[in-house]
C-alpha cells in the first residue's frame, strides 16, 4: 500500500522518468491511494485534525510517466487528481500496459495521455469508474488496444481524444461503456484528422 500526503498546497505523487513495474496479485493488489484511506492497510495517522478525515477525489497528485515504460497489474489507483498520466515529449519507447486494475475516485481523468510523443497503451480487464472527467482522456497521439474493460459512470464519459491527438489509432472493441448502445459524442468521442477508433462490438 502506497499512501500519498495531502498538505494544503502540496499534493504528493509519483514522477517516473524511466521504467516502472507494479505487479500485484488478485489476493494482494498494490494500492495507490490517499493518506486518509483507512480501507487500505492500517490507519495512517492519528494526529489531531487529521485522524477523522475521509479520503476525497484529488487528495493527492497523480502517477506521472515521463518517457520509458510502465506495467501495472492488479493495482488500485484512487482519490488522486489524474489517476495515471502518460506525459511524454521526446521518447520513442513509450509503452504502458495496465491489466486487471481498478482506477476510481480521481478528481480528473482515470488515465490521461498527453505530450508530443506517441504513446502505446495496452489496457485489459480493468475497471475505470467514478472519476471526475473521462475514464481515458487523450490530448496527445495514442496507439491503444483496449479490451475486456469496464469504463463507465465517469463524469465526462468513457473516452475522448482531442485535436492534438490527431493520427491516433485505438482498437477499443469488447469493452463495457455503461450502456448497451454507446454513442459517439456522449460515451466516446474524438476529433482530429486521421484519428481512428474502433469500439464495436462491445
Amino acid at each position: 500500500v502506497v499512501k500519498f500526503m495531502d498538505i494544503s498546497y502540496y499534493k504528493a505523487g509519483l514522477l517516473i522518468k524511466g521504467n516502472m513495474v507494479a505487479n500485484g496479485t488478485k489476493d494482494k493488489p498494490i494500492v495507490f491511494t490517499s493518506m486518509y484511506d483507512d480501507s487500505a492497510g492500517s490507519k495512517t495517522i492519528n494526529l489531531e485534525g487529521f485522524k477523522d478525515r475521509i479520503p476525497y477525489p484529488g487528495s493527492w497528485g497523480e502517477i506521472v510517466f515521463v518517457g520509458g515504460r510502465g506495467t501495472l497489474t492488479n493495482c488500485y489507483v484512487r482519490y488522486g487528481g489524474n489517476g495515471l498520466r502518460l506525459q511524454n515529449n521526446d521518447s520513442a519507447d513509450n509503452r504502458y500496459v495496465i491489466r486487471n486494475s481498478d482506477i476510481r475516485y480521481n478528481s480528473a481523468a482515470g488515465v490521461t495521455n498527453a505530450g508530443s510523443a506517441c504513446n502505446e497503451l495496452v489496457m485489459e480487464g480493468c475497471t475505470i469508474t467514478k472519476n471526475g472527467w473521462e475514464g481515458l482522456s487523450s490530448t496527445g497521439r495514442l496507439y491503444g488496444t483496449l479490451t475486456s474493460n469496464n469504463i463507465y459512470n465517469n463524469g465526462r464519459g468513457g473516452m475522448s481524444i482531442g485535436w492534438d491527438g490527431s493520427g491516433s489509432i485505438v482498437m477499443a472493441a469488447h469493452n463495457w461503456w455503461g450502456t448497451r448502445t454507446p454513442t459517439f459524442g456522449k460515451d466516446i468521442w474524438w476529433w482530429g484528422e486521421k484519428t481512428r477508433v474502433v469500439f464495436e462490438p462491445w
